[in-house]
């Protein structure tokens, strides 16, 4: 539980995790990219998830990432993520890859479909949700941001990003 003064919040926050649902119309080349800046965050234990609908996007993700982790030196906390916490998924459509994120609950879900914004309204447990190719989730934590403060570890299940609200009193009154 953490405490800020006398306000407690049940959820948890860290290490941070990315889930990306994708179809045949993602680029390679931006999911890789998005799948190691989720891994940059640094303690070695984010994770990133890929959630495909083709053998093909997911062969050509692995490509790009080899070809990104060229650019780190080995002993980077990018590797342990690399080897142990990321994972690239065939999923049979995008209905059941936001069925998977929606029993897990992540932090971050990006959604880059055909049908994005249709298909992110379907996402009923999450942190935050970055919807289409320009939306990618470390706009959100550098840029655009929701709170950075968002429920990891599938607590987004019953837990919301510390907003303002988080901070205010809220009182029941029955008459």
């Amino acid at each position: 539980k953490l405490v800020f003064g006398d306000v407690g919040i049940d959820m948890i926050a860290g290490p941070s995790e990315v889930f990306i649902i994708a179809d045949d119309s993602a680029r390679a080349y931006d999911i890789a990219c998005d799948l190691i800046a989720q891994a940059e965050h640094g303690s070695g234990f984010e994770s990133s998830v890929l959630l495909a609908t083709t053998d093909e996007l997911i062969s050509e993700v692995e490509v790009e990432i080899d070809k990104l982790l060229e650019t780190y030196s080995k002993d980077s906390k990018i590797y342990d993520v690399y080897k142990k916490y990321m994972y690239a998924l065939k999923v049979k459509d995008v209905d059941f890859a936001i069925e998977v994120a929606n029993a897990y609950a992540p932090e971050h879900v990006e959604i880059i479909t055909k049908n994005s914004k249709e298909d992110a309204a379907k996402i009923t447990r999450a942190g935050a949700i970055f919807v289409g190719p320009y939306s990618p989730e470390p706009i959100g934590d550098y840029v655009a941001g929701p709170s950075h403060v968002l429920p990891t570890n599938s607590t987004a299940k019953f837990s919301s990003g510390i907003s303002a609200a988080t901070f205010m009193t809220r009182i029941s009154i029955l008459d």
